[in-house]
């Protein structure tokens, strides 16, 4: 016979033990004011291009696919696989010839972070997060536009190391699918990579935004 004094038990709402999600990413392009024009040769590489201006940098954009697995009812820690585009311009010359160069890195990455729901209801979700990731550069390319186009591709031997941490928030379209933002803040580490708005700007504001499937 049930006890009529026994307080009721509240049957706390299960979590999701796992959540794949897929996103895109966009930076902050403002670098650290420039020196005066001069002959600059890219830190990491020896390209052969002379620098004969300041350059102008495109803004960073990422996308990646990644896990989220629940360890505790608040506690998560995530990875997956991130794809990164850097680009620039700038004026310089190779070889005798001069005009116009882009460069262009593209950057596949490993994410590690760990989160921690602050707030969680059924279709809105609060949370902080912070981690790291090691990206590799899987192209280096410099092309100069002449007639014809000289164009020259350099390795990259090291890798990238960052960290990064900020808030985020999901909210639950259904009981599997919802949308989150992710704003936060990344710090580049000097790893001798070729130069580009993480190496002239090594903290850097970002904007994750993508889909989350909870299973």
């Amino acid at each position: 016979m049930p006890d009529p004094f026994a307080e009721p038990v509240v049957k706390l709402q299960e979590k999701p033990r796992t959540a794949l999600y897929a996103q895109g990413a966009i930076g902050s392009n403002e670098a650290s004011p420039r020196p005066a024009p001069g002959a600059w040769m890219a830190p990491g590489s020896e390209s052969g291009f002379s620098e004969l201006g300041a350059s102008t940098y495109g803004v960073p954009f990422t996308v990646g696919l990644g896990v989220r697995i629940y360890l505790l009812p608040r506690l998560s820690i995530g990875t997956g696989l991130d794809y990164s585009l850097l680009t620039r311009s700038f004026t310089g010359s190779f070889d005798g010839e001069s005009g116009t160069v882009s460069h262009t890195l593209q950057y596949i990455g490993v994410p590690a972070n760990v989160y921690f729901d602050l707030i969680s209801a059924n279709r809105i979700k609060f949370y902080v997060y912070g981690g790291g990731e090691a990206e590799y550069c899987i192209s280096n390319k410099y092309r100069l536009f002449a007639n014809p186009d000289i164009v020259r591709k350099y390795p990259v031997d090291r890798l990238q190391f960052s960290l990064a941490g900020g808030l985020g928030v999901e909210f639950r379209l259904t009981d599997k699918l919802g949308i989150y933002l992710d704003p936060g803040v990344n710090y580049y580490f000097n790893c001798n990579q070729p130069r580009n708005i993480r190496t002239e700007k090594p903290l850097l504001v970002n904007f994750d935004a993508g889909l989350r499937f909870n299973f």
